[in-house]
């Protein structure tokens, strides 16, 4: 299964890119850590940028996984020719 990640700051600085295709396992559910687990193995520079434990809570501090106009939560599984956005939290007053 084939996902199109488009990142966005800081992750697309942090991996060179803003766009990259993922190949997971065909034969086995795909959920949003698994996906980041994958991301963080091609791309370990990504590690710095995330929690230690891929917790929702953690995540959700660090980024933003949307799938359309939906944010997705860790359980939620991705699809064959998905495009996954990911986005950074932003800050600021």
């Amino acid at each position: 299964m084939t996902i199109i990640v488009v990142l966005f700051p800081p992750y697309s600085v942090a991996v060179g890119k803003n766009k990259i295709e993922i190949n997971m396992n065909d034969n086995k559910k795909v959920g949003i850590q698994e996906l980041i687990v994958e991301l963080i193995g091609q791309f370990p520079k990504l590690q710095s940028l995330l929690p230690k434990t891929l917790s929702e809570n953690g995540i959700y501090g660090n980024l933003f996984p949307v799938r359309g106009k939906k944010m997705l939560h860790m359980e939620d599984e991705i699809y064959d020719q998905d495009i996954i956005k990911i986005y950074g939290s932003l800050s600021g007053g």
